[in-house]
């Protein structure tokens, strides 16, 4: 019964959290793994929950993305789909040992670009002609971790674009 609270908690929390500034995977994650979860159905499980979420924003913002050049957009989404898809695959193939031990570190990643979001705009700005943000390789790479840990999805993609 207790684990039905924290999930029902966690779940209402992580909304309020990703319609302010994202990252309710940090939520819904551990209280899936706590409920009794596997880490890699809770993972796959959590990032499901999202879904809704990703497609009302993206409701939400298709004034937005009328306004934005059609060949890039296409560009970007077939690019989004390579690396979420690997990045897919490569938690299917993960043990729940393997993910355990791995997941710290975008987890690590993903907090301290959000903690250092102010420093990483600063130094983007002073070398923004060194970067392409809509490159192929950051994208591809971040839709990877997307793919494999949704964690901070939405603040390592902001990183990304703010570059």
């Amino acid at each position: 019964m207790v684990e039905w609270g924290v999930l029902i908690v966690a779940a209402f929390l992580a909304g309020v959290l990703n319609t302010i500034a994202g990252g309710g995977t940090f939520l819904t994650f551990p209280a899936l793994v706590f409920a009794g979860l596997p880490p890699v159905a809770a993972n796959a499980t959590s990032a499901f929950a999202v879904l809704p979420g990703y497609l009302s924003g993206t409701l939400g913002f298709s004034k937005e993305l009328k306004a934005f050049d059609r060949k890039q957009l296409l560009r970007l989404t077939i690019w989004t789909v390579i690396g979420g898809l690997m990045g897919a695959i490569l938690l299917m193939i993960s043990s729940n040992k393997a993910f355990s031990g791995i997941v710290p570190f975008p987890l690590l990643a993903a907090t301290l670009i959000f903690v250092f979001s102010d420093q990483l705009r600063t130094w983007a700005t002073k070398n923004a002609r060194s970067i392409v943000p809509f490159g192929v390789t950051g994208l591809v790479v971040v839709t990877i971790y997307g793919g494999y840990f949704n964690g901070g999805l939405g603040i390592v993609l902001l990183a990304l674009f703010a570059l």
